[in-house]
């Protein structure tokens, strides 16, 4: 919730750096469920969670930069994947999903890059399209010095995004560590 509306490490990929199945595992992502991954970049854990969702679920994978979702693309196309349906938009100021729709909002290594205005406009949209009981899952860099990541002074720290959970009406809020570099938040509507 810090710099400017433009994520300054956009497009980067989560791959080696955080193990997705342990991810979706502690999300407990089960069959049929709708997955929003937001800022999806590369579709990492898009992929990952089209596996877990199955046939009868959905995944949305949604990211403004092109080049990312024509990477994901060409990887859904190979691997003949039917539940996963890419959107070019940018996050903070509409998806073109019906309300009441998602069933997990996932958010990876976006909320830091994100200014006060551009997080407000990102948490709107997620509370309108997640369902009554949706979770909002939030993986953040922890603040310790890098590499691999942004600078350690706009990183978040667990207290942080929970505060901005639970401020903006979410509840259930619980906190996980999910590998040397991330940990993992997890709020409820």
């Amino acid at each position: 919730m810090h710099g400017e509306v433009k994520h300054e490490h956009a497009g980067k990929s989560s791959r080696g750096l955080i193990d997705a199945e342990r991810v979706l595992d502690v999300l407990e992502v089960k069959a049929g469920e709708v997955f929003l991954d937001a800022g999806c970049g590369d579709g990492y854990f898009s992929l990952i969670a089209s596996e877990r969702v199955g046939s009868q679920g959905r995944v949305y994978a949604v990211d403004i930069h092109p080049e990312s979702l024509m990477a994901l693309n060409k990887e859904i196309k190979d691997k003949n994947l039917s539940n996963i349906e890419i959107i070019e938009a940018d996050i903070t100021k509409g998806i073109s999903i019906r309300d009441n729709t998602v069933d997990i909002y996932f958010l990876a290594n976006v909320l830091h890059g994100l200014d006060t205005e551009a997080a407000g406009g990102m948490l709107k949209e997620a509370k309108r399209i997640l369902k009554e009981g949706g979770r909002m899952a939030v993986i953040e860099f922890k603040k310790i010095e890098p590499p691999p990541g942004p600078p350690v002074s706009i990183r978040l720290s667990p207290d942080e995004v929970e505060r901005f959970l639970y401020n903006n009406g979410f509840k259930k809020i619980v906190t996980k560590d999910i590998g040397e570099y991330h940990y993992l938040v997890i709020g409820q509507l």
